[in-house]
This record gives C-alpha cells, structure tokens and sequence, in this order.
C-alpha cells in the first residue's frame, strides 16, 4: 500500500481507554487501556504510522456495537435465556457507551475517504448492570434507543459516549 494513497482501516476498540473515571474523552484523549487490550496502542501506532508512507491511514475505535441481534447486549439477553439471569464481571455501575451497527457501518464508508482516528458511539450510554438487568427481562431482545440516523458518525459527548454525537460530514 505504501505510496498509493489508498486507505487502509483498522478497527481498535473503545476499551482502548481503560477506566476513564467518569471523564469525557474523545479521539485526542490519549489512551489509558487495560492490561488486556494494552497492545492495542502499538498497532494503532503502526497504522497511523502508514500515513508517512502515503498510505491513507484510519484507526475506528468502535463502542459497544448493537442491533440486528448482535454485539455484547445480545450476549446478555443469550445469557439470561439460557441460564435465567445475565451475567457480567463486578458491580455493574460502570458506565459503556454504544453504537449501532448501521451507524457503525455509515462510519466505515465514510472513513474510506478520510485518514484520521474516529470513536463510534452514539446510541447513547448506560450501566452495564442496566443492560443485564434488560436483557434478563426482554425475552424479545434489548432494544436501545432508535439509531442515530444514516450517515451518523458519532463521537463521545459523555464519558464515550452519545448525547452529544455530531455529524462528520462526507
């Protein structure tokens, strides 16, 4: 890819911040990941790195993706049919940000034609013992608030996550 100017998109994740104690962050916010995706801030080096040899480099650090049946909210309505509740590690009370997959999906097409960094989230956020305590009494599935709207590439208002989304434009 090296000198062609073509675009090349890496998809990091939102836990790439780590525990941000309630602070906004957004795609200038340096990193503070967890041991468990510590790794990630390397190869999003490297990517960004691409851009100095003219490769049109992007990293999408994408929230907790749900709708159409999938992503970690349709894990707990999964874990609460099969086992009666939905289960998760610790209180609860931390706070996760989300994106629907077809906003998701506007934001890739969108940043095939742009080199940058861009956190997807904009369906709002929530206590993640809120989405277990959903997901345990929707036999029907989770279903968070509408989608942001077709060409939404939403970035963090709140902690990661969604009030404040903005358009990026085309």
């Amino acid at each position: 890819l090296a000198g062609s100017g073509k675009p090349f998109v890496y998809t990091s994740g939102i836990w790439s911040h780590g525990d941000t104690a309630g602070a906004v962050v957004d795609e200038a916010t340096p990193p503070k990941p967890a041991a468990l995706v510590a790794w990630r801030q390397a190869v999003e080096d490297r990517v960004r790195a691409g851009a100095e040899r003219g490769i049109r480099s992007v990293v999408i650090r994408p929230a907790v993706v749900y709708g159409r049946g999938g992503g970690i909210p349709a894990g707990f309505v999964e874990s609460a049919r099969k086992r009666g509740a939905a289960r998760y590690v610790g209180s609860g009370t931390n706070r996760w940000p989300f994106v629907h997959v077809d906003d998701l999906a506007d934001l890739y097409l969108l940043a095939l034609g742009r080199k940058d960094c861009f956190m997807a989230a904009g369906g709002g956020e929530a206590e993640a013992r809120f989405v277990r305590r959903r997901a345990g009494t929707r036999s029907a599935g989770v279903r968070p608030a509408r989608r942001a709207g077709a060409g939404m590439a939403a970035t963090p208002a709140r902690r990661a996550g969604g009030d404040g989304a903005r358009i990026v434009p085309a």
